[in-house]
């Protein structure tokens, strides 16, 4: 008994030491060729809500998965909206952008990349933006050019404990500086980029670890306490 005390008082030391000091991430993985067509991928990761938003209006539909008709993507399949006038473009006769809702998720989110295909001759400025939970800009990421049909652009944003991350399709004219802005534009750039491969990076809160090595703490010295009785 006592030996089993001493493990776990070594455990319970540990365990604190794992929430003071670096914690394992976490890599959460949404990718269309995953899934057979149609196949609705809003909220198919536990904790994790993906929706398509009409530009100017802030209507919310469904993202899907696609094969690409015409698109030269990292895999079979793309990231589809119900809004576009072509399939599996995003932005094509009225903008629209995929917010990515991350506050559902297993500890404490830290980055996130996905893969921006240019569906045309002249699509440029793709961007990343992060909000917290209610709704400012804690950081974006975007690169600057003109890309041709099929070329690849891969961009990642980090922004500790943010809530939620907006695709979009360069904008142009819309401010972005908020959710609140961002849906209430009204005009904006027409590119038509496909979006594939969704990946997110977490990690433990260190609050939860610390609870754990505190129970296991209190565990063993209820046991001492026992034996010594």
């Amino acid at each position: 008994m006592r030996k089993f005390i001493n493990i776990a008082v070594v455990l319970s030391f540990f365990t604190l030491s794992l929430a003071a000091g670096p914690a394992s991430a976490t890599i959460i993985s949404l990718d269309p060729d995953s899934y057979a067509d149609g196949t609705v991928l809003n909220n198919i990761v536990s904790g994790l809500t993906v929706n398509a938003v009409n530009g100017g209006g802030g209507a919310i539909g469904n993202v899907t998965a696609l094969t690409s008709p015409a698109i030269a993507s990292t895999g079979s399949k793309v990231f589809e909206t119900q809004f576009s006038v072509n399939a599996g473009e995003w932005g094509d006769g009225s903008w629209d952008y995929m917010l990515i809702d991350v506050s559902g998720l297993a500890g404490t989110f830290q980055s996130l990349s996905l893969d921006f295909i240019a569906t045309d001759l002249q699509d440029a400025n793709p961007i990343l933006a992060a909000y917290d939970a209610m709704g400012n800009l804690l950081g974006d990421a975007t690169v600057g050019g003109t890309y041709s049909s099929g070329q690849v652009v891969s961009l990642s944003v980090a922004a500790e404990g943010a809530s939620f991350i907006a695709a979009l399709a360069d904008p142009g004219s819309i401010s972005y500086a908020t959710l609140a802005s961002l849906n209430a534009g009204t005009s904006g750039g027409r590119d038509t980029w496909a979006f594939d491969n969704l990946l997110i990076t977490t990690v433990p809160e260190p609050t939860a670890l610390a609870l754990f090595g505190i129970g296991l703490i209190s565990l063993c010295l209820a046991g001492r306490r026992k034996m010594k009785a």
